[in-house]
């Protein structure tokens, strides 16, 4: 029986998927580990530069050790959808005197996203102002019901410290998801997304840019940074000195279509992700995987010659069994950000 590209496994043994346009696509690792007896498994995405989320056989994939092909009846590719395991964070910029519109359309697009990805994902969504800790409005252990009737308090919202700590907003959202990883028992991928509807740059001065990209970089999961900024004003110091995944300008009328796009994207991202799996035949040494595009799949211009996994094959014996368990595909334990 053929699966499905969509569905939980996509087996070698499967036929090809629907055919697709021929696009530059990167290989993106994510987790890669090497255990005994003879486990190599690697987690990664295929990102397409049109935003793309490309269905590929696993046919499409040339994977070897040490540069020999690694027969198909020992490795196994899933294709697997984890939309539930992107961590997100909403932060929401309430400093300085917003209008009670302005007010309204904010708590409006969070709802609408919390109620779109929080079904699936996991989305927790917080406010920042003057204060040195953003304020919690949703956790994502909520129901919609309870996520739409807390985030509407948003519209009576009045700051005691009109300030704006953007650069210590975006540090404390780093600090939730790595709580959340920190929580999670197992399962899933390391996935996260920071997403802020800014107003303002950053004013309160207790974090400088420097404290914002550490953070990014020591992250315990892999984030991408969005920002929507509210006003050609806001954006014009700061989109040149943080380095965001997408960042546009909005009018308040558009926040709710700016986030649904990065709404559009957090999905894609959860679907493009690829788990391999096989028995290394090697017992002692250093080895390198590498993952590449079979066939003429073209390659996007700034990606690597191939996706690389250098690892020790020292006590690797008997008894390995290539076989993806359902544990490192599903969470054991809830996400749920304090």
């Amino acid at each position: 029986m053929r699966l499905p590209c969509a569905e939980l496994a996509l087996l070698v043994a499967a036929g090809a998927c629907t055919p697709v346009a021929a696009a530059p696509l990167k290989l993106v690792p994510l987790e890669r580990s090497a255990e005994k007896p003879a486990n190599v498994r690697v987690l990664f995405s295929v990102e397409s530069p049109d935003g793309s989320t490309p269905e590929l056989a696993a046919d499409r994939f040339d994977v070897r050790e040490d540069g020999t092909p690694v027969p198909r009846k020992d490795l196994n590719l899933l294709n697997p959808d984890l939309r539930w395991s992107v961590r997100t964070v909403l932060l929401l910029d309430l400093g300085g005197h917003p209008a009670p519109d302005e007010l309204g359309l904010m708590a409006s697009a969070a709802t609408s996203f919390f109620e779109r990805l929080g079904t699936l994902g996991k989305v927790a969504v917080y406010s920042y102002d003057g204060e040195p800790v953003p304020h919690l409005w949703a956790r994502a252990a909520l129901t919609t019901a309870e996520a739409k009737a807390a985030i509407g308090g948003i519209v009576d919202y009045r700051p005691q410290d009109t300030s704006t700590d953007l650069h210590g907003a975006l540090v404390a959202g780093v600090s939730a998801l790595n709580l959340a990883v920190q929580r999670q028992s197992s399962g899933g991928a390391r996935l996260g997304e920071l997403i802020v509807i800014a107003r303002s740059p950053d004013r309160a001065a207790r974090s400088p840019v420097a404290e914002v990209k550490r953070a990014l970089a020591g992250a315990q999961l892999d984030v991408r940074l969005h920002t929507i900024w509210l006003g050609a004003g806001a954006a014009e110091k700061q989109v040149a000195e943080l380095a965001e995944s997408s960042s546009e300008v909005a009018a308040p009328a558009e926040l709710a279509p700016a986030l649904a796009r990065i709404g559009d994207a957090v999905e894609r991202r959860g679907k493009s992700l690829y788990f391999l799996s096989y028995c290394s035949g090697a017992r002692a040494g250093e080895h390198t995987l590498t993952i590449d595009f079979g066939g003429d799949r073209p390659r996007a211009e700034d990606a690597p010659p191939r996706l690389s996994y250098r690892f020790s094959a020292e006590g690797f014996g008997a008894g390995c069994d290539a076989s993806i368990p359902l544990s490192l595909l599903r969470a054991e334990q809830a996400y749920d950000p304090e």
